[in-house]
């Protein structure tokens, strides 16, 4: 997913510095920079399986959670969420990459690692290629 906010400061700024002629000189700021969006795109692998299910979709399924006073929320909010429908190779893949990169600590008991993909070096079959490609 990718979520996108407003941002408004809470804080004018009235006057700024501004050099001129040979000293610096305080002058009515002509700018009203107040407002920004951040875009900000997911950073975790979120995946899920319906092979346990009646059909093949996911109802209700939780994406990202926001608590009710995250200042994410305050002015606008928006969430692009991108679903890919993987085959049961991937599924592995990327379900293993999970596992290994969820890894709190590096004295924890799931060690990160190398996790064949599918793709691989063209030129030196020794080199470890990290990825997986799908249509």
């Amino acid at each position: 997913y990718e979520e996108t906010y407003k941002i408004v400061s809470p804080i004018v700024v009235r006057n700024t510095i501004a050099f001129e002629g040979d000293s610096w000189q305080v002058v009515p700021n002509t700018k009203q920079e107040t407002i920004c969006f951040s875009t900000d795109p997911s950073k975790e692998i979120i995946i899920s399986s319906t092979s346990d299910l009646n059909d093949n979709n996911l109802d209700s399924f939780l994406v990202r959670f926001i608590k009710k006073d995250d200042p994410v929320l305050s002015h606008r909010y928006s969430l692009l969420v991108k679903k890919y429908s993987l085959t049961g190779e991937a599924y592995s893949y990327y379900s293993t990459l999970k596992k290994i990169s969820g890894s709190e600590s590096l004295l924890s008991q799931n060690q990160p690692g190398f996790v064949n993909g599918n793709l691989f070096s063209v030129n030196n079959e020794d080199e470890k290629v990290i990825g997986f490609f799908t249509l």
